[in-house]
């Protein structure tokens, strides 16, 4: 998987976002999926978007941020969700930056 795709996805929409979350338990992040994220307020998604940042960010040993990268990959994530919304948010990601 190539690291522009983790770096991209995540760093923009997080950017955007407070990165505090409005949710009070704990979220198996495997397990969210599309329709739950289009579903989730700004702040929240923001977040959930920062933690899978640095979640690819960390497989591909890469701690660089770019900016125009996440915003495409964003989009495209969320143009493949809005259609998808069964499919987990993991698992969309990685369809996108494969």
């Amino acid at each position: 998987m190539s690291s522009k795709l983790a770096v991209g996805l995540i760093a923009v929409a997080a950017a955007l976002a407070p990165l505090t979350s409005t949710r009070a338990e704990v979220i198996d992040m495997a397990s969210i999926t599309c329709g739950e994220l289009i579903a989730m307020k700004a702040d929240e998604a923001g977040s959930i978007l920062l933690w899978t940042h640095g979640y690819f960010g960390g497989l591909a040993d890469d701690t660089k941020f770019d900016p125009n990268a996440f915003q495409e990959i964003a989009k495209a994530v969320g143009a493949y969700c809005a259609t998808n919304k069964k499919v987990t948010l993991i698992s969309a990601i990685k369809h996108v930056t494969n």
